[in-house]
């Protein structure tokens, strides 16, 4: 058996576990309160909060999510195309955007 002594110190010295499917409404709720009343309060009710918790933890609300909400926001607008910047290394990355249908286009910046 191993044990990772950093995830150890880290869960003894500060509490910590990885987050559980079971702790939507909870994430929901702190996430409402911490913003509630500040610059950043969109507006959105506790219910709304909890139910982007809950899309965020199932991958509805992450890069994926935001990447074709946009897309979709700038077709309406009459956009043609999205330009992003990744280094080529980053394959998380390039995997994700060629799923969504991007196409490499190589750029040089030497002069």
């Amino acid at each position: 058996m191993v044990c990772n002594t950093e995830e150890f110190f880290i869960r003894t010295l500060h509490g910590l576990r990885p987050i559980q499917p079971t702790d939507q409404k909870s994430l929901g709720v702190l996430h409402y309160h911490a913003y509630y009343g500040t610059v950043d309060d969109d507006g959105e009710t506790c219910e709304e909060a909890i139910t982007e918790a809950e899309h965020t933890l199932i991958g509805q609300y992450g890069a994926q999510y935001l990447i074709r909400h946009s897309l979709h926001q700038l077709y309406l607008q009459d956009y043609e195309a999205l330009n992003l910047f990744v280094t080529n290394t980053n394959l998380p990355a390039v995997n994700l955007y060629h799923k969504l249908g991007f196409k490499e286009k190589l750029i040089s910046f030497n002069p």
